[in-house]
Formats: C-alpha cells, structure tokens, sequence
C-alpha cells in the first residue's frame, strides 16, 4: 500500500505531493536527497517526468485507491483522462471543462478490463494454430514399430 507519494525537481523542491493514509512530513523526502547526493556522476540520475507535472496527479488519482492500485489498464487510462494537446486546452480554457472524462469507459465495467464492451466485428473469426509431432520408429519393410501423436 503507498501511504504518500512525492514528486521532487532537480533542487530540492517538492512539486506535488499526494497523501492516500496519513500526511508524512516532507522531511521524509530529505533521506532520498542523501542518496542522490551520494551517486556518483548527478548525469547518472537523468529526471523522469517531463511532460506537465499535474496530469501526473490526475493520473495518480484514477490508478490509486485509497493507496491501493485500482485501475492500470492503459486503454481504460486512455479513455478517462485525454492526453494534452494545444486545441484541448484551448477548448478547455474556453468552455471550463477538463481533460477527464465524464463517463466510465466501457471496459471498466467488462469481465475483461482491457477490451471494451459490446464490441461487434464485421467477421467473427477465430484462428488456431495446430501443431502436431509424430515420433514413430519404422522397420525396414515399412511396417510401423510404434508411433505417438502429439499435440497442441
């Protein structure tokens, strides 16, 4: 279970911090400055996050719980939360909405998480692939000694 989670830049300040049990102290965060401050070469630690800091919180919000993983399937991240682009954040600007979605997606509420419900193809197809091995001793007559099929 995650209790806190904080997001820090290159001198030390905390970004964004997020609490799921009890509010830790961000003193906590000095152990990891320790560390960092013990590698090596600081090119040998290169920054994760580079993209918009926030919709990292959005994120962490649809994944986690109460601390608990909930959701992590990327299709169903994909359709709750829009990835940022010039003309959505324009639009949001505009008319005050966000880049959550409103709705649950469809597979959030299928037996299978990463498939949508209520999909319809054009074909249904299915396709197998058989293989089968045959060991089998011959004499010279041709004559089978013994032969076993596999299969799979």
């Amino acid at each position: 279970m995650i209790n806190s989670i904080f997001i820090v830049n290159t001198s030390h300040d905390v970004i964004l911090e997020k609490h799921y049990k009890s509010v830790i102290h961000r003193s906590v965060c000095d152990y990891f400055f320790d560390v960092q401050k013990q590698a090596l070469n600081k090119e040998d630690i290169p920054p994760v996050i580079v993209s918009p800091h926030h919709y990292l919180h959005i994120i962490l919000d649809e994944i986690l719980d109460n601390g608990y993983p909930l959701c992590t399937e990327m299709n169903v991240l994909q359709d709750l939360i829009k990835p940022p682009n010039f003309l959505r954040s324009l639009k949001n600007h505009v008319t005050g909405e966000t880049n959550i979605s409103n709705v649950l997606p469809t597979g959030q509420l299928s037996n299978v998480p990463w498939r949508r419900a209520d999909v319809k193809y054009a074909n249904n197809e299915a396709y197998f692939d058989v293989i089968e091995e045959i060991d089998a001793i011959i004499d010279k007559q041709g004559g089978t000694i013994s032969a076993e099929i596999h299969g799979s």
